[in-house]
């Protein structure tokens, strides 16, 4: 049997995924999730914005195509980095 959750992910969007799947969304999203978890803008690269977590000491790249979606690789490495 396959469990399933509802996220909520940003104006009152629901989104139905399994729990053995990974969640897709846009940088922009992402972004967003970034810093409601703790992480603050330290300054903008060339293709990137980076951002620091100084409870976790935690540093991440945030890329600047805010509607294109996250890679699922990356995604993955992003999501355990900044904690969701």
């Amino acid at each position: 049997m396959i469990l399933y959750k509802y996220l909520h992910i940003l104006r009152k969007c629901y989104i139905f995924v399994s729990l053995n799947q990974t969640v897709l969304m846009n940088w922009n999203e992402l972004r967003r999730l970034a810093i409601k978890n703790g992480f603050k803008f330290v300054e903008h690269g060339k293709k990137h914005d980076i951002y620091y977590n100084a409870e976790t000491g935690k540093t991440i790249q945030v890329e600047r195509h805010w509607s294109q979606e996250v890679r699922k690789g990356l995604m993955l490495k992003l999501k355990k980095d900044i904690g969701f």
